[in-house]
């Protein structure tokens, strides 16, 4: 017995869901079928039409609602209760107001009787619409519309339409009020649907306060993660640990919790933090998700039940290895030679002092050549505060003019040197970024470091085959075929010249249906929103 009550307990706030769906299709199907006058006499007797008429538009309204507020409901959203119990209230008033409909008004009431006193099932702090529709969920209503829709017309097949206007009150003309509903049950579905896809509000957090600034440094300085100095831009919210040994910094989107990569700090407390994600994930009503992460805690995500992707490859250097004087690294080494005779000056600083201006005007004339906008999330961007926290390389030319700067990421351990932001002049000849990284790749070797990271290559070294799922073949195609948006080739071949071993790298994500939804948001997040997407500038 107490088994049954605990079940029933959890699936409670499905069943009302569902309840709260067919009460939706009941009142949408009532108003877009014929009713005979006999329904309405006696409240006829009471009200006048035209206020029969507009109980009708508002039921519409409300049962359309109810559709969409449904699915909140199985999603256990404590707005969608507090929604629900008015939406049922005024429905049973409009039941009552549009024909003394008093089965439907008992149907709601018994429902909303159920509704009220299970408020503590809905734990969610979410908006409705800041929660993303499920696929499934915008199948079903928009086939309940589109029936209700179909029958109307089969009711009203007799009606010649074109002689009467849709925005007529009057009792005796019912396909008008048809008419009116449908339009009205569309236009919201569509509206809210819309709004749903494209307002990925990036309701994200800057790191509230020096305190813990402070404590993301000091993790920061003893993590073997290169890119782990992301968190010093503010686009990101940190989550720490208990014993605040490690960290997730992540995006927050309407439907998302998005991580960049893996956590930083102590491997030991990666399984309780990234379940501890998890649960804000579940808490919150939004999906999670871990972005270019390596294979090395692939075994945690699975164990959550987080499905793998894989998206790209990053190019690693063994410094151990390199040489660039032997066959292996011919490709650069012309270029390599060629700047050389140059009397281009090299050097490596610790502070921006002193450079910001020259910096800035680089960085400028970059974004203006490429007609570029600046990106985040994943890469790190102008900004001052934010580059005083690496070191700086510098390429000056015969003039000691700034021609060209790159900021260093690097670990405690001389483990991984990598570079972030990549910036230098129009007026710079060809070649000059391929050089400022093999400089950078050289003082890395000559102080000691041991391997050197070229970033990532989207969508390199997937497999296509036939038996590939439909991810990798699509991302296949992109790769070979995409060039008219991305040069992902080109990247790879660009890359390939370093002699690099590939390091694969995934994305681990939570949700069905949601991969689409996803990459949507990582775009967003990456972009600065939706302008960022589709314009430059």
């Amino acid at each position: 017995m107490n088994r049954f009550k605990f079940v029933l307990k959890r699936i409670f706030p499905d069943i009302l869901s569902i309840l709260i769906f067919l009460s939706g299709t009941l009142i949408i199907f009532s108003n877009t079928t014929k009713f005979t006058m006999r329904h309405i006499k006696y409240i006829y007797m009471i009200l006048p039409g035209d206020v029969i008429v507009l109980s009708h538009f508002s039921s519409n309204v409300i049962g359309t609602f109810l559709l969409i507020l449904a699915y909140a409901i199985y999603r256990r959203l404590d707005s969608a209760y507090y929604l629900s119990v008015v939406s049922f209230v005024l429905a049973i008033f409009f039941s009552f107001f549009k024909g003394f409909n008093y089965i439907e008004a008992l149907i709601f009431s018994i429902i909303l009787l159920l509704l009220i006193p299970s408020k503590e099932r809905f734990y969610r702090k979410s908006s409705i619409l800041k929660d993303k529709l499920s696929p499934t969920w915008i199948l079903l209503t928009l086939s309940v519309i589109l029936l209700s829709i179909f029958f109307g017309l089969y009711s009203f097949k007799t009606v010649e339409y074109k002689k009467e206007v849709l925005w007529h009150l009057a009792l005796n003309r019912q396909y008008t009020l048809f008419l009116r509903n449908s339009f009205v049950s569309i236009s919201i579905f569509c509206v809210f649907l819309a709004f749903n896809f494209f307002n990925t509000v990036l309701s994200v957090e800057k790191i509230p306060s020096s305190k813990v600034l402070e404590d993301v440094k000091k993790i920061i300085n003893l993590s073997d993660n290169s890119y782990s100095g992301l968190a010093y831009l503010s686009d990101k919210s940190i989550i720490f640990n208990k014993s605040k040994t490690s960290f997730i910094m992540f995006g927050n989107t309407n439907s998302n919790l998005i991580s960049m990569g893996d956590p930083i700090g102590d491997k030991k407390s990666f399984q309780e933090i990234i379940r501890e994600f998890y649960r804000i994930g579940r808490e919150s009503g939004k999906n999670i998700a871990f972005y270019e992460i390596s294979k090395e805690h692939l075994a945690e995500y699975l164990e959550l039940g987080l499905k793998i992707i894989k998206i790209g490859e990053e190019a690693i250097v063994n410094l151990s290895s390199y040489d660039i004087s032997t066959p292996t690294y011919k490709k650069i080494r012309y270029t390599f030679n060629k700047f050389e005779k140059l009397n281009y000056t090299f050097k490596v600083v610790d502070s921006i002092e002193g450079f910001e201006d020259e910096l800035k005007l680089v960085s400028n004339n970059w974004l203006e050549n490429k007609k570029a906008k600046e990106k985040t999330f994943s890469l790190g961007r102008f900004d001052l505060d934010y580059l005083k926290n690496f070191k700086l390389a510098l390429l000056f030319d015969e003039n000691n003019k700034l021609i060209a700067f790159s900021n260093l990421m690097s670990t405690h351990d001389k483990n991984e040197m990598a570079i972030d932001l990549m910036r230098y002049l129009d007026s710079a000849p060809s070649g000059t970024m391929e050089y400022l990284f093999i400089k950078i790749i050289n003082w890395s070797k000559e102080n000691d470091y041991k391997r050197f990271s070229l970033g990532m290559a989207p969508l390199s070294g997937i497999y296509g085959g036939e038996l590939a799922p439909l991810w990798n073949r699509l991302s296949v195609f992109l790769f070979n075929h995409g060039g008219n948006f991305y040069n992902f080739e080109g990247l790879r071949q660009f890359k390939d010249k370093f002699a690099p071993e590939w390091e694969s790298k995934y994305l681990a994500y939570s949700g069905h249906f949601n991969l689409a939804s996803l990459l949507k948001d990582i775009a967003f997040l990456i972009s600065g929103g939706l302008l960022g997407i589709f314009s430059k500038k």
